[in-house]
């Protein structure tokens, strides 16, 4: 199969001209608990996005040795959740080292999507949020998937906490997510197939 193509302004992937359905689209269709921000402030939510997507792409700009200082106008709390990950890199146990990938694109002819870090051949995704959802080790395991990589889990880091943690399934538990992952992506298919036109605004 030929390369899939990511537009980062529409967010979309393609490959020879089709559109690819995104992991993450899927298993928000799909899944039917949807996660409840009622009681937070809308402001409060965007700003921790925003800090978060800025950390994330320093972070990533280290790794691939494009950033030695922090560039101007960069914002101070994603500044200290970055220093907090490269420390953490910098020192990084046995069992992260070997090379590291970062936004690496997957899929197949059908679903596609950009894990967060390969690091010796793993799938890590890295979160900087205050909670885990139950759907993250899912996401993992479709990038495993769809990858053909192994699961390795969830990178945590948040103001509240001091060094990035590590949600890491054993391998019962990395069965379950694929297996919880195939699942859905057979509900996608489904659905897709039998009512295509609804599908659209899923």
């Amino acid at each position: 199969m030929s390369e899939i193509v990511f537009d980062a302004e529409k967010h979309t992937y393609r490959r020879d001209g089709v559109f690819l359905d995104s992991v993450t689209r899927v298993i928000k269709a799909v899944w039917p608990v949807k996660p409840d921000y009622s009681a937070a402030d809308p402001v409060v939510l965007e700003n921790a996005r925003l800090r978060g997507i800025e950390t994330e792409t320093l972070f990533y700009a280290y790794l691939r040795g494009e950033m030695t200082e922090y560039p101007e106008g960069t914002r101070e709390d994603a500044c200290e959740l970055c220093d907090k990950l490269i420390n953490w890199w910098e020192s990084r146990p046995e069992c992260f080292h070997g090379d590291v990938e970062t936004q690496v694109i997957v899929g197949d002819a059908e679903i596609a999507g950009t894990l967060d870090l390969l690091i010796g051949g793993f799938v890590w995704d890295l979160k900087c949020t205050s909670g885990i959802e139950p759907t993250y080790l899912i996401q993992v395991a479709a990038y495993s998937e769809l990858g053909g990589f192994g699961i390795g889990g969830i990178i945590q880091i948040n103001k509240g906490l001091k060094a990035p943690k590590f949600i890491s399934p054993t391998t019962v538990q990395q069965k379950s997510d694929l297996d919880d992952w195939l699942a859905i992506r057979k509900v996608w298919s489904a659905a897709k197939r039998r009512a295509p036109k609804g599908i659209e605004n899923a």
